[in-house]
């Protein structure tokens, strides 16, 4: 199980300041319709976020649905925990109904420094909204989860608690279009956020884990 690293009292001030004092090149509270769409693919899932990246189907860490059968998605839907694996820390819902688009999953790793986007649902219901990150893909950080599994990512755009499930994005220059590079699992350090360091768990991890799922015929 995976866990945000964080001290509560100085990650609401934190917060809070960078809410009062943000900047484009951080955050994007008015997106442009390129944007638009991640944020129409990624969805409220209980105190965390998710994707939706299939007809009925959400993506989520599975730290965010620990302990339910059942969980509500953007308030309002009833979503069902059909998949879960703890050592990759994935889960996936099925939500009847939820009308929203579907993303696809990268195949490829991009390269160190690409551009990406993190959006999500941070800070619980205490916000209650959604917010756009934008960071680097920093590469492979395998050795600092415990137990090592493999295919998890550093990135530097800031995530906070209540992101965990919500997407990490890549745009790929082939297609020209946004696609899922990762599922935000937890944050390191929010007291200098130029030093901003966040993990995610990687496209190739998420593939396995859906081919694990639909390989047994659900």
């Amino acid at each position: 199980m995976y866990r945000h690293v964080l001290r509560i009292p100085t990650v609401i001030a934190w917060f809070a300041a960078v809410i009062l004092a943000v900047t484009p090149a951080v955050w994007a509270s008015a997106p442009s319709s390129e944007f638009q769409y991640l944020r129409d693919v990624t969805v409220k899932v209980g105190g965390g976020s998710g994707v939706k990246i299939q007809a009925d189907y959400v993506l989520t860490a599975q730290h965010v649905v620990e302990g339910f059968n059942f969980i509500r998605v953007d308030k309002k839907y009833d979503g069902r925990v059909v998949y879960q694996d703890a050592n990759r820390d994935l889960a996936l819902l099925y939500v009847d109904g939820l009308n929203c688009p579907c993303i696809d999953v990268i195949e490829k790793r991009p390269a160190v420094d690409t551009p990406v986007i993190a959006v999500g649902f941070p800070m619980f219901d205490s916000l209650g909204v959604q917010f756009l990150t934008e960071g680097r893909f920093m590469g492979v950080i395998d050795n600092i989860f415990e137990p090592v599994v493999h295919g998890k990512y550093a990135h530097s755009a800031p995530i906070y608690f209540g992101n965990s499930g919500g997407g990490l994005y890549v745009k790929d220059a082939l297609r020209n279009t946004w696609m899922l590079l990762g599922v935000n699992i937890l944050s390191f350090g929010y007291d200098v956020p130029a030093q901003h360091l966040a993990g995610a768990v990687g496209n190739e991890e998420i593939r396995k884990f859906l081919i694990n799922y639909w390989m047994q015929g659900k």
